[in-house]
């Protein structure tokens, strides 16, 4: 018939655990079945979670789920606090720079085999092993220079009013 569904189905249609719906359909009565499983009315499973007798969340109580609200509200309200205080960034402002400093690890790092293989052609393995680490080492330092004027203008944006 027409809105009648097994446990699978309603949990399925509803987006809940199996479990919940069996906990709630334990109250009810069936009011059919089809190949061997019973058959509830999604009105009246519906109402049971609306009236209360279970929760979305699993064995979450009402109780829990109102104090977890609760926390939730408090935490925007900080978060929101802090933001018209200027004490946060918005991940835009972060995202570009963050990217284009990848980008300049990976150009260096891949361009270092191309500076180094000429001073190390024809040297032993100790001095081959100099030459790369202070290639790596100035390569560090390039970036390290980048990454504080990077995260200076990041400041610098994050500060002005928008």
């Amino acid at each position: 018939m027409k809105g009648e569904l097994s446990i699978s189905a309603i949990a399925r249609l509803l987006e809940l655990d199996r479990r919940t719906i069996t906990r709630i359909v334990g109250r009810l009565q069936p009011v059919g079945s089809h190949r061997g499983n019973a058959l509830y009315k999604v009105a009246d499973v519906a109402r049971a979670i609306i009236a209360g007798r279970e929760t979305t969340q699993g064995d979450v109580t009402m109780a829990e789920a109102k104090r977890r609200r609760a926390v939730a509200e408090a935490e925007i309200a900080e978060t929101e606090s802090l933001r018209l205080r200027g004490m946060t960034i918005e991940i835009e402002a972060v995202v570009a720079p963050f990217a284009e400093q990848c980008s300049a690890i990976r150009a260096r790092f891949l361009g270092l085999a191309n500076r180094c293989a000429p001073i190390a052609a024809g040297r032993d393995e100790r001095s081959i092993h100099a030459i790369i680490h202070a290639g790596v080492i100035e390569a560090l330092s390039e970036l390290t220079a980048d990454a504080a004027v990077a995260l200076k203008a990041i400041a610098d944006d994050a500060g002005q009013p928008k």
